[in-house]
């Protein structure tokens, strides 16, 4: 018999926007969660605008010209959701909001710092509404100290976490550039309110969360700020590993392939030799020990070097496997999109967007052997669910979902204006 979903009967009001937000609404929408995707046709989630050509086939407009819809930044992040799209700077936007809030456990925002108190959609406010509520907000920098009103994106919150000063090579001024404050911070939100639902459980009250990305980021460079505290003077090391030697990504077969080895033992050593077919290094003065290697490192990359260009990487790659030896191929999102292994373990799943059509996503790292943990509805159009949530929860009836579509109060379609040759929300 399979068990209930972890988070079946709880309910959240997703406001996030762009990635950090949505990322965390998905990770509870998988786990059961009813998560209400909640924008408004004034201020929908920007990536609905901006998809930076991210629509299948490269095509924005598809056979319903609703580009909003098919961006798969969006699909990818909010599956198993459902959308309300209303406008909170109505009144009557807000006092429906505030009605949804007394039926919800968690509310999820990561607007910058003014946006929900100008609103009047404080947390002292929500509670007073449902003093059981859990709100998180998932800011740049927090909530308090003298940067909580900055305005971030993931690619600042990496300069400033510390991650792309220890990212990239010593003599490069490129760094990683892959916005990873978002997933981090989305991740460390639905632990947050996982924690903060078991206080509720014990308490009977609800709380606020205060989680600030850029302190999330920079608990990924903790070794280093201990290191700076303990005398160090960290640096870029590029592909090396302390405390391994010899440790770096190496060519293989093909233009732009590589392999990462790392050796971190005396025994890795002497089964790193065997499976280059050179025994002989084993007793080799220079190399017997991990202060020689690392003493002769440049010498050891070229060795190595010359035996990996020799094999495609996923071959060397599994041969110093078979040994017992870390080693992984570098894989590109084609490789990775057909990878055997993500394919075996279910990984990649196929749904069908509300405009976009059948498409496959990535999945969750995560298997619970008791419950079909994972996708069960697509992402789903902007303002899809207004009627299907309004009368469930607040028992609206057609007139009333009439008149405030007819104010523009809920919606199905951006407001739009032309911007640069191109269609922005106003």
């Amino acid at each position: 018999m399979t068990a209930p979903l972890p988070l079946v009967g709880i309910r959240v009001l997703d406001m996030g926007q762009f990635w950090a937000g949505p990322n965390a609404g998905r990770h509870w929408a998988d786990a059961g969660a009813d998560v209400i995707k909640v924008e408004s046709c004034r201020r929908p989630d920007p990536l609905r605008i901006q998809a930076r050509g991210i629509y299948p086939d490269h095509d924005p407009g598809g056979p319903k010209g609703d580009h909003w819809n098919r961006s798969g930044m969006v699909n990818e992040r909010n599956r198993n959701k459902r959308s309300l799209a209303i406008d909170l700077t109505s009144p009557r936007g807000r006092e429906i909001f505030l009605q949804l809030v007394s039926h919800a456990d968690v509310v999820s925002q990561n607007y910058s710092s003014r946006v929900m108190p100008s609103l009047g959609l404080g947390y002292d406010t929500l509670s007073e509404v449902n003093p059981r509520l859990i709100m998180i907000s998932l800011m740049s920098q927090g909530l308090t100290g003298p940067e909580s009103d900055y305005v971030s994106y993931g690619q600042n919150l990496e300069q400033l976490s510390g991650i792309s000063y220890f990212s990239g090579y010593p003599d490069d001024e490129e760094s990683v550039a892959l916005a990873l404050p978002d997933p981090l911070g989305g991740a460390s939100a639905a632990l947050a309110v996982a924690a903060g639902l078991r206080h509720r459980d014990a308490t009977g009250r609800g709380l606020h969360i205060d989680l600030s990305q850029r302190e999330t980021a920079s608990l990924v460079v903790g070794d280093a700020l201990v290191a700076h505290s303990l005398g160090g003077h960290p640096a870029r090391l590029g592909n090396h590993e302390p405390g391994a030697n010899p440790s770096d990504c190496y060519p293989t077969r093909g233009e732009d392939r590589w392999v990462a080895i790392s050796i971190r033992s005396d025994d890795d050593w002497a089964r790193l030799c065997e499976a280059i077919d050179q025994p002989e290094l084993m007793t080799d003065s220079r190399y017997v020990s991990i202060v020689g290697r690392r003493r002769h490192r440049a010498e050891l990359d070229a060795l190595i070097g010359r035996w990996t260009s020799q094999l495609d990487h996923q071959t060397a790659m599994e041969r110093l496997q078979r040994l017992g030896i870390a080693a992984a191929a570098v894989l590109n999102p084609r490789e990775l999109f057909r990878d055997k292994h993500l394919r075996q373990r279910g990984f990649w799943e196929s749904t069908t967007d509300y405009s976009a059509g059948e498409q496959e996503y990535t999945g969750r790292p995560m298997r619970l052997s008791q419950t079909p943990y994972g996708g069960r509805t697509p992402t789903p159009g902007l303002g899809q669910h207004n009627r299907e949530i309004l009368g469930e929860l607040l028992g609206m009836e057609d007139t009333e979902l009439d008149a405030l579509e007819a104010e523009s109060v809920i919606g199905t379609e951006p407001i739009l204006s032309a911007s640069g040759g191109m269609a922005v929300a106003r």
